[in-house]
């Protein structure tokens, strides 16, 4: 079945908002592809927050986005589900009940029955180069669970010859600052 597969069996019955803005976001890549202003070989995708698991998810499903950039996504996108900590998944789905697939609720109180968890979603963006971006002082994030998840996801970069997953914990909040920005345009090659 595949792990895309899984995804979309196991968490989608009925897309949520983050599938909407993915969605979005790859509309507007398909425009920018049709313009002939623009080199299509490097368009990347960029989001934070919830935007961040939006990009993310575009990405995983898109593979003309040539980069991934994900700042401050955490849980539902970057960091281990099944840690439990930081904003679980019950955080999410009660706060915010429209991101994810009403399928996505079952697991709010056992995280661990999880078919698949955050590291699998990193791997899908291989070989691509993805780069995650935290902060210290975010740990609704989860930075550690982020790191894990991203240890987990390395083996197929590497199988897959597409190098290391980028990566900066920087001092702060929930936000992008210059700091990120920096680091993206760093590693975008620009």
């Amino acid at each position: 079945m595949g792990v895309r597969g899984i995804i979309n069996g196991a968490l989608v019955q009925s897309s949520g908002a983050i599938s909407s803005w993915a969605w979005g976001l790859i509309k507007a890549l398909e425009y920018l592809r049709s313009q002939t202003s623009f080199d299509i070989g490097e368009i990347s995708v960029i989001g934070h927050s919830r935007l961040g698991k939006a990009a993310l998810w575009a990405g995983a499903n898109d593979l003309r986005f040539n980069r991934v950039f994900v700042n401050n996504a955490g849980a539902g996108a970057v960091s281990i589900a099944r840690r439990n900590f930081g904003e679980s998944i019950e955080d999410i789905n009660k706060q915010f009940p429209h991101w994810y697939c009403r399928n996505f609720k079952k697991y709010n109180s056992d995280p661990h029955s999880l078919p698949i968890d955050m590291h699998q979603l990193l791997a899908l963006i291989a070989p691509r180069p993805l780069y995650i971006a935290s902060a210290s002082e975010d740990l609704w994030a989860d930075p550690q669970g982020e790191r894990e998840s991203i240890k987990q996801a390395q083996p197929v970069f590497d199988l897959l010859g597409g190098g290391s997953v980028g990566y900066h914990l920087r001092p702060g909040g929930h936000d992008m600052t210059h700091e990120d920005w920096d680091y993206f345009l760093e590693h975008s090659g620009r």
